[in-house]
């Protein structure tokens, strides 16, 4: 443990110099390719109070230091609303907006942000796993809760995260369940567990009903049970897909744009693109941290993100393009 702990730190520690040194220097891509449109997707996911300490830096960021952050990005560049904005870009109109704010897994504390969003008038987009939203005692959510741990514990006793067969039994024996026996496995699977997804709050689909209408906040699937859809059996992913849809639609969100659970390499393949485009899926975000181009594939635009830190040399340096770069070095 302490060693992960040390491990994790020096990661930061090596990300945050890397960083403040292409920014002093202006060798960010931002800096280096002024008169090339590109813009910066900043993705979040976890809200903290000011008075609570991130257990993961890279995930929860304190309030007070959201702030600091935003202010920042606030005072340098314009920010990019919706999808339909994002399309100008593509389709080379003018459009002088560098950055687009997301947020993944609809954590509860995002109510707690919202005043800063309505002051400074910063859109954002919340991509939403639909499964940890639902109410728990929603049948459709017990599936989504349970096939997401049973995928993790599969993986981990069989040793074969691509055997979809495996996959495609379970999701099947799954379907069958009634609302009482899912529910007493559900709960036996993760009585040991330290996911997020078991100890987070996750907004409901009422308060995403209600946040709906606030014309700077864009809503978007992020899957139902949040995992590595590369894996999963064609049935199971098609349901993936289908039913995140009927809820986006649901909740009056925007059903073109989508992002992929983890959003790493290995966490989405062609197959998955390709479903995503039979669903008129227009955009999709991963993780992977270069910045967006008007010749980016549009089922594949980059994200980075922010640790914990307001320093405003690092702020800037990340939100310009050092990852990317940095990514780049590292071949990732």
């Amino acid at each position: 443990m302490i060693l992960h702990i040390a491990i994790r730190k020096l990661k930061f520690y090596l990300r945050f110099m890397f960083t403040i040194f292409l920014y002093y220097f202006k060798l960010t891509p931002f800096q280096l390719k002024k008169n090339q449109s590109l813009i910066s997707v900043i993705n979040y996911h976890y809200f903290l109070g000011n008075d609570v300490d991130p257990s993961d830096p890279s995930l929860e960021i304190n309030i007070n230091v959201l702030r600091k952050q935003l202010l920042i990005l606030f005072n340098t560049n314009k920010f990019i609303k919706n999808s339909k904005e994002l399309s100008d870009f593509f389709n080379k109109k003018a459009i002088d907006k560098k950055f687009l704010i997301t947020i993944d897994d609809a954590d509860y504390n995002i109510k707690k942000i919202l005043p800063l969003i309505k002051e400074l008038k910063i859109p954002i987009i919340i991509f939403i796993p639909f499964g940890f939203c639902l109410d728990k005692d929603n049948i459709l959510g017990l599936q989504c809760r349970y096939l997401h741990h049973l995928y993790f514990k599969l993986n981990k006793d069989n040793k074969k995260i691509n055997n979809k067969k495996i996959l495609l039994e379970n999701f099947n024996q799954v379907m069958r369940l009634d609302r009482k026996s899912l529910q007493n496995k559900y709960l036996k699977l993760i009585k040991d567990s330290k996911s997020f997804f078991v100890k987070k709050k996750f907004l409901s689909i009422k308060d995403l009903k209600n946040i709906s209408d606030n014309n700077l906040i864009t809503l978007a699937s992020h899957s139902m049970t949040h995992l590595p859809l590369k894996n999963l059996p064609n049935k199971w992913l098609k349901w993936e897909i289908t039913e995140s849809i009927k809820l986006v639609k649901k909740i009056k969100g925007d059903y073109t744009i989508f992002a992929y659970p983890y959003g790493h390499v290995n966490s989405y393949n062609s197959n998955v693109k390709k479903i995503l485009f039979n669903h008129n899926i227009k955009f999709a975000f991963s993780t992977r941290s270069f910045l967006l181009n008007q010749n980016t594939d549009h089922l594949e635009l980059g994200r980075t993100y922010f640790f914990n830190n307001s320093n405003r040399n690092y702020i800037l340096g990340t939100a310009f393009g050092s990852m990317q770069l940095f990514d780049n070095i590292l071949k990732r």
